[in-house]
């Protein structure tokens, strides 16, 4: 067990440079806009694929593997996440990306008091599984609208003043 431990924690290494590298190589190339999304689009949706994995299967191997590759993909998608905010905040990046963190940050303190009250009525671990591969297939989908093209509005230069964020809709 020490060793899925420590091999989890090394993939997720590697995916995050990976990340960083094909990341930088597919806004040279492909231009901002799709060098974010896709990597967004294709994490979530590979985390979502590997959850449905996880709670179909009774073999622990698969559920092993499944759960390692998605740790996989969990850091490319925080790598072009905050690269996002950086690329939408500009001088305010610091302010996007920590209400990109709190959100987060909220639904994992949810998700940790959903998993069980869903697992307790369910009779059943893999129903809360499968809603959390849902939240990631949402999740997945939710990049196409996000647009790291459009910065946030300069109008209010003023400390303490938040200028709205402008997201295309």
């Amino acid at each position: 067990m020490k060793m899925v431990t420590s091999l989890v924690f090394i993939v997720s290494i590697a995916g995050s440079l990976i990340a960083g590298i094909l990341s930088d190589w597919l806004v040279k190339t492909k231009g901002l806009r799709f060098g974010r999304r896709s990597i967004g689009v294709v994490t979530l949706f590979t985390m979502a694929a590997l959850f449905l994995i996880t709670g179909a299967t009774g073999n622990k191997s698969i559920v092993a593997i499944s759960l390692i590759i998605a740790h996989f993909c969990l850091g490319p998608n925080v790598i072009v996440s905050f690269a996002t905010c950086v690329d939408i905040g500009v001088k305010r990046a610091a302010t996007v990306a920590g209400i990109m963190n709190f959100s987060g940050q909220m639904g994992a303190f949810f998700l940790a008091i959903f998993f069980g009250k869903v697992a307790d009525a369910s009779h059943s671990f893999n129903v809360p599984v499968f809603v959390i591969a849902a939240i990631l297939l949402c999740g997945s989908m939710l990049w196409f609208v996000i647009d790291p093209t459009k910065k946030i509005s300069e109008a209010n230069t003023e400390v303490g003043v938040i200028p709205p964020l402008s997201l295309d809709l």
